[in-house]
């Protein structure tokens, strides 16, 4: 088992009140039928404290690590995690700025995150196929003139891309001539050529409402890069793993949130003048549920610890084995949120595909984290990668 200092068990226990207070059952089912962002409450959780909480103090963060963000994301997951999702993600996009901004670009950019008055989006995830091997940039150099880049093409689903102010993306160095690099841009969605196609709601992270942005000969000079424009595998590879371990946290909280759920049910619901619980079958699928959540969550939270130790010195081989830590611990919770919340439902029977129960909402996000932050199969890439 992982220890937890007072301090810990405080933000788990502040952030599940926060959570019970907050996360009304109706309103959930009505932000999630309709996909709407839940502003009102994500500033709220800015009020306490909850966003951007391993950011430097100097930005207006907590100062705290990737640990203190995984146990606060599976608090929050864990009594709902549509709503859980859409806090912890809310800041996601502006980590590339805090891991390798410039000290303006850091000072002018996250304390208005932190404290909810602009929202960015990252498209980094769609730099993935470059990192394994593949080679098929979704936005194009069209040319260079006067030191500005033309910029043409797609990036597909956004994340959070409808109601962002500002979109971080990379695109792979091969195109202007640096093959080991990739050039990073920061761009206010408002410009001139950016388009902004809001996507149908789709099966899970209902309200945290997805876009394709597409570019029509869009113009960026120098201005718009991010620090000096250029970063390595090695930074983009750090992103990464802060965004992959976030996503570990809440999948402990949806697997947690489904075990909770299901234990609720099976302890009062009688068949044949006996409670659920006191079936064998019963029995044996809730301890497989627990083991499954537990063995996550060690992972997990070594993971978290791990690459709270690293900074944009650590090396290159141990930040590689940090990352297939990390990728482990992505791969391991979201089997766990999925296979658990899958089994919640089973127990539920048919109460467990019906809305208002929620259950069903756990599997649906538990699936969308499969494919977020690198789909499974790139995250075991990562794995193997670092293995051999």
């Amino acid at each position: 088992m992982v220890n937890l200092d007072k301090f810990q068990k405080d933000i788990i226990k502040a952030a599940k009140e926060f959570a019970k207070g907050e996360f009304e059952p109706e309103a959930a089912l009505e932000y999630d039928g309709e996909g709407v962002f839940p502003h009102e409450v994500i500033n709220k959780a800015k009020e306490l404290g909850f966003i951007g909480i391993h950011f430097s103090e100097q930005y207006t963060g907590a100062g705290l690590t990737y640990f203190e963000e995984v146990i606060l994301s599976e608090a929050l997951a864990q009594v709902d995690s549509t709503f859980g999702i859409s806090i912890m993600y809310s800041v996601v996009g502006a980590e590339p700025i805090f891991l390798f901004g410039s000290e303006e670009q850091k000072s002018e950019f996250l304390p208005k995150v932190i404290e909810g008055d602009e929202i960015i989006c990252h498209a980094l995830g769609n730099n993935y196929d470059f990192i394994l091997g593949a080679n098929s940039p979704c936005i194009r150099v069209e040319s260079i003139q006067d030191g500005a880049f033309i910029l043409n093409g797609e990036l597909s689903n956004v994340i959070n891309g409808p109601c962002a102010d500002w979109l971080i993306f990379c695109i792979h160095g091969s195109q202007i001539h640096r093959d080991e690099d990739f050039c990073i841009f920061l761009v206010p969605l408002d410009m001139d050529g950016i388009e902004i196609e809001p996507k149908v709601k789709g099966l899970g992270w209902s309200m945290c409402p997805r876009a394709n942005i597409v570019f029509n000969n869009v113009e960026l000079d120098k201005t718009y890069f991010l620090r000096n424009g250029y970063i390595g595998k090695k930074e983009l590879m750090r992103f990464w793993a802060s965004e992959m371990i976030i996503i570990a946290g809440l999948c402990l909280g949806i697997a947690k949130g489904s075990l909770d759920k299901a234990l609720d049910y099976v302890k009062v619901r009688e068949q044949f003048n006996k409670k659920l619980m006191d079936f064998p079958v019963t029995r044996e699928k809730i301890s497989e549920m627990l083991i499954k959540v537990l063995q996550a969550r060690l992972i997990t939270y070594n993971a978290a610890k791990a690459l709270s130790n690293t900074t944009r010195k650590t090396s290159w081989k141990k930040l590689s084995k940090i990352v297939s830590q990390v990728s482990m611990a992505k791969v391991s919770s979201a089997r766990a949120a999925k296979e658990v919340s899958d089994q919640s439902i089973q127990l539920l029977g048919g109460y467990g595909y019906m809305r208002e129960y929620h259950v069903e909402r756990f599997y649906r996000d538990a699936k969308c984290c499969e494919l977020l932050g690198g789909n499974i199969h790139a995250n075991r890439e990562l794995i193997i990668q670092n293995a051999v």
